[in-house]
This record gives structure tokens, sequence and C-alpha cells, in this order.
């Protein structure tokens, strides 16, 4: 399968993509690899539609963190805003971070035809999510 670069990607499939991987062969060989280089195009697109949404769910926790901060300044629990806004706001870059690493790790895996790692990023964000739950509920309620 042809390797395509940053601006092809951006583009779509160039026409030396396309002329040096379809001209010349057979009407069979054409369609198996037009079929390659859509499937390979259509996993980088899935891919960058992942990153996206985990980079929307970290901003969702810095978010989070700015609604928390400005709708109890007038409380008198400060520091309970503030633990769970800080944790949110760590939490929002950790996100972000582990975001990009496994976009490029994904992105290295297809490059070289080998299987994408699986990712425990979704177990451990709600893990982490239950732990800010339970943080809160103790702070508020028991505390």
């Amino acid at each position: 399968m042809d390797r395509i670069g940053i601006a092809d990607r951006a583009t779509g499939i160039s026409d030396r993509v396309k002329s040096e991987s379809v001209i010349g062969c057979d009407r069979n060989q054409q369609h198996i690899k037009i079929r390659q280089i859509h499937k390979f195009l259509n996993r980088l697109l899935a891919n960058e539609r992942t990153f996206l949404a985990w980079i929307r769910t970290a901003l969702a926790l810095l978010a989070g963190t700015v609604g928390l901060e400005q709708f109890t300044a007038h409380f008198d629990s400060s520091r309970t805003s503030h633990i769970l806004s800080f944790s949110l706001a760590i939490g929002a870059g950790l996100l972000g971070g582990l975001a990009w690493y496994r976009w490029k790790e994904n992105e290295k895996a297809m490059r070289t035809d080998r299987d994408m790692p699986y990712s425990k990023l979704l177990i451990a964000l709600s893990l982490y999510l239950l732990f800010i739950v339970l943080v809160f509920i103790y702070l508020t309620f028991i505390d």
C-alpha cells in the first residue's frame, strides 16, 4: 500500500498516488489498489475524528473547571471548589496529551501496516471521573 503524506491527506488522494498505483495495472488490480487506498484513508480519517472527540472531552473538562470556579466563588466551601477545579484542570491537560499520544501511535501503526494498539484511555477516564464524583460527594455532603 502506498504511503500518503500530510499534504495528500489534506487534499485527498493526489494525482501522483492515483497514477503511480493504478495506471499500468489490469482492471482487477486497479480495483484492489483503489480499495486499499480507500481503506487506508478511511482509517486515517477515523483516527482524526477519534482524536478530535478526545480533545472535545478535554475541553469539556476544562469548561467544567471554569464553570465550577465561576459559579461557586460566592459559596463558603471554596476549598471544595478549588480542589475539584484543580482536579478537572489536571485531567483536561492529561487527557489532551494522552489523546495526542494515542493519535500518534495509531498513525504510526497505520503507516507501517501494523494493528493499532489498544487504548485503555476510556477506562482511565471513567475511573478518573468516578474519583472526581466521589471527592465531590465527600467534600460537599460528608465534610
